[in-house]
């Protein structure tokens, strides 16, 4: 009898031990490097990279947009990545079109005549200027343009950049070429190639009678993307619509953006209606 008290006496003791010792191991944090959550075992350090996924800066940027504006002018931009967007259809005017620039660096071609005129925030032309560096303007002709600047702004005025950058020619038959009929105006630029001679990257401008602007990427070298802005200005450099600027994630090749021509600036006198009469 006195055999089994002990022994049972024996047992509570473990027992307490335990006990004492799970609980000293709790009051101090345990295993550091794992814990159950959800009836998963995870480390501690996958514990603190969910923490700031979801409190801190994000892990994984977001998708930028396919589509934006309007500027103050109302111009809308979308891209062929949309669903409604336009579609990649490259137009080949090498046979038809006029050839531009002398296959140096740094040429800007004035006066190139439109067969119809074309309304630009608000302005009707019927010539146009193109600089090899990925920009057409109605009226800027100094080569001198500047780079890195948000648009509006710039040096640039009434100008319409597919890709501006600082552009090479390339040793082929590449460069500019201009082509003009009463449906559309091409502007195109081929084989050209980034400063750090990154390339070839072709894209073009088409201007239509209704007002409407498109891009396309025939090919498009990934190194120099990050060095593009894309977008239209008006005549002040102060209103415009910014499509990319100096981003690597969004431009591809084989791809398309259309801007749309503006519905309207709205001016006038703001009327109070209702009242008291």
């Amino acid at each position: 009898m006195r055999k089994s008290i002990n022994s049972f006496t024996a047992t509570i003791l473990t027992c307490v031990i335990l006990l004492i010792i799970v609980s000293i191991t709790d009051a101090f944090g345990g295993d550091e490097g794992t814990q159950i959550e959800n009836n998963t075992l995870i480390s501690a350090s996958e514990s603190i990279n969910s923490d700031l996924s979801a409190e801190g800066a994000p892990l994984v940027l977001p998708r930028r947009d396919d589509s934006g504006g309007p500027d103050e002018y109302g111009y809308r931009w979308i891209d062929s990545d949309e669903d409604e967007g336009p579609d990649y259809d490259w137009i080949n005017i090498r046979g038809d079109g006029e050839q531009l620039g002398n296959w140096n660096n740094d040429w800007i071609v004035t006066g190139l005549e439109m067969e119809f005129e074309f309304e630009f925030y608000g302005e009707t032309f019927n010539e146009l200027n193109v600089c090899d560096n990925g920009w057409i303007s109605f009226t800027h002709d100094d080569i001198e343009a500047g780079l890195n600047f948000d648009i509006p702004g710039g040096r640039v005025e009434n100008m319409i950049a597919p890709a501006f950058s600082t552009w090479y020619p390339g040793e082929n038959e590449v460069g500019g070429y201009f082509y003009s009929d009463e449906e559309m105006t091409v502007v195109s630029w081929e084989g050209l190639y980034g400063a750090g001679w990154w390339g070839p990257s072709t894209f073009q401008v088409i201007l239509y009678p209704n007002g409407d602007i498109k891009f396309q990427y025939l090919g498009m070298d990934q190194n120099e993307v990050g060095n593009i802005i894309i977008g239209i200005q008006d005549g002040e450099t102060e209103v415009g619509l910014e499509i990319l600027n100096l981003d690597d994630d969004y431009l591809e090749s084989r791809m398309a953006i259309y801007i749309k021509g503006q519905v309207g600036h709205l001016t006038g006198t703001v009327i109070e209606v209702g009242g008291d009469g």
